[in-house]
């Protein structure tokens, strides 16, 4: 493949590049699944390129950014319990190739573990009241022999 050729995939000005291409460039580059997810999605490529030709610090952040993270921490927004900042990791499942379990966490302690508490009691209460009758409807006539 030519650096001319190459440049101007990376750069998303090509037109329809084959799988037997794009799967040739991301074995020779030693692309891992993340980076060959994102070369695969037209889309995402036709960006990356366009932002890639306009900026070196994207290109540079690009290069070092693309990849799964298997750690990490995370901002969430839940409508009853409010902000939650969790930590979490990614288990792969070896058993089921492509599953993994996600698990998240909160710092002993904190604002987020107290809301994660609050979420867990006020999840229980209301699977209690699935499970209690429903006493505004009448009670099935019961048949008698």
């Amino acid at each position: 493949m030519s650096v001319d050729y190459y440049t101007r995939l990376e750069r998303g000005n090509l037109g329809r590049v084959s799988k037997s291409v794009l799967d040739a460039l991301a074995r020779a580059l030693q692309l891992d699944e993340a980076e060959r997810a994102h070369l695969f999605d037209r889309g995402l490529q036709d960006l990356v390129g366009e932002l890639s030709t306009r900026s070196q610090a994207f290109r540079a952040r690009w290069a070092a950014n693309v990849r799964h993270h298997h750690t990490g921490r995370k901002h969430l927004y839940h409508p009853v319990v409010g902000d939650l900042r969790l930590t979490y990791e990614v288990l792969e499942l070896p058993a089921d190739p492509g599953l993994s379990l996600v698990v998240y966490g909160a710092e002993p302690g904190s604002a987020s573990q107290d809301g994660l508490r609050l979420l867990a009691s006020w999840a229980a209460t209301l699977d209690l009241d699935l499970d209690q009758p429903d006493e505004t409807q009448p009670a099935p006539a019961s048949e008698e022999a």
